[in-house]
């Protein structure tokens, strides 16, 4: 089962950017769209491409007064890390950056393939996460 972010988390995010909600419908509608689901089939199947989706959405609208990009990205994180992948700690902030900005820019997209830009946002994150390591609890969570 795939965890997604909540609105008030996303809001949360970024609100320690110094932003503030400027479109809450679009906030939503950005929140829903990596579970999107089109007769009866998921639109983003893997989670990769539904993280890719999370930076499209927050990185390419001005759905916040600041921090957009921003927003994006750690939403991005976030939703992985809540799935148990963890981006690697290698990747430089400017690497980030400038894959955030190719995304909202749309600059993998050409004439022939509009949605070309959202699976290379998840072949990216897929080449570029890992495994999070399993927790040890120090108690069984089996009744």
């Amino acid at each position: 089962m795939t965890d997604y972010l909540s609105e008030e988390v996303v809001i949360e995010i970024n609100s320690r950017m110094d932003g503030y909600p400027l479109d809450r419908n679009g906030i939503a509608a950005a929140i829903e769209r990596p579970a999107g689901i089109y007769f009866g089939v998921e639109v983003f199947p893997d989670l990769w491409t539904k993280a890719g989706v999370y930076v499209h959405s927050f990185s390419s609208t001005q759905y916040f007064s600041d921090g957009n990009k921003r927003t994006a990205w750690l939403a991005a994180v976030t939703f992985l890390d809540l799935n148990g992948y963890q981006v690697r700690e290698s990747i430089a902030d400017v690497e980030a950056e400038a894959f955030v900005l190719a995304v909202s820019r749309q600059l993998f997209n050409v004439e022939e393939d509009p949605g070309r830009t959202l699976r290379r946002a998840g072949e990216w994150f897929q080449v570029n996460t890992t495994r999070a390591p399993e927790m040890e609890l120090g108690f069984s969570t089996e009744a």
